[in-house]
């Protein structure tokens, strides 16, 4: 089983290999994975796809207002 701690070590290691194309692999893997009918690799993928999305949200300013 993985772990969401295991996620984020996988999204970081997806940025560090594939930079500003990590988004990118992560939706491709879990595109190929859904294909072959493998729904839990599909869900750990997509969960990969969305640490990457929140590591590279640009982070706010200090001082600047957050909504």
């Amino acid at each position: 089983m993985v772990t969401t701690s295991d996620i984020w070590c996988i999204a970081r290691a997806v940025i560090s290999q594939h930079c500003e194309h990590a988004e990118l692999h992560a939706a491709q893997r879990a595109d190929a994975l859904l294909a072959e009918g493998e729904l839990e690799g599909y869900r750990m993928w997509k969960g990969v796809l969305a640490a990457i999305i929140a590591i590279q949200q640009p982070k706010p300013s200090h001082g600047e207002r957050v909504n």
